[in-house]
């Protein structure tokens, strides 16, 4: 892995700027930019998404919007391959941002637990999550500050 500290971190800044002027034209959010090494390469990462899904057109259609954008940089006077890609369905989300995922299906974890189930609510301390045991309904309410870990999930 290619330490962000190796870069500048105002070019990683900068390019991120950069990234979500033309990701907005788009109406998609960038969510990481980083460089990684991979062998004597050095990859340019930048993960989109967007509430309503992100399709592989979207990320064409970004990469095209900010390739010359990034050829424009000074800055960057060492070789990279870029990679514009979706956060993927069952990527990690952070606890504030769980507002925005009401009614989809996700792993909560905790210090003692792991829980299963669709976000049916969520207030300023709490969350409840709605799962099956057994094939009944069953409700967990969970303290937001007992949350390690949230982790959007695909349910088959």
């Amino acid at each position: 892995m290619f330490l962000r500290e190796e870069i500048d971190l105002e070019l990683i800044e900068k390019i991120k700027k950069m990234a979500e002027e033309q990701a907005d034209k788009l109406k998609l959010t960038v969510y990481n930019v980083y460089f990684e090494n991979s062998g004597k390469e050095k990859i340019l990462h930048i993960e989109l998404d967007r509430k309503d899904g992100i399709t592989l057109k979207d990320v064409s259609e970004f990469t095209k919007l900010i390739n010359p954008e990034l050829d424009t940089l000074s800055e960057i006077d060492f070789s990279y391959s870029l990679d514009c890609s979706s956060l993927g369905a069952e990527r990690f989300i952070e606890p504030e941002e769980i507002n925005q995922h009401i009614n989809e299906y996700m792993e909560v974890s905790t210090k003692d637990k792991k829980v299963l189930g669709t976000l049916i609510e969520n207030t300023d301390y709490s969350i409840i999550i709605k799962s099956f045991i057994k094939g009944r309904p069953h409700k967990d309410t969970i303290n937001k500050s007992e949350i390690t870990k949230v982790q959007l999930r695909i349910k088959f």
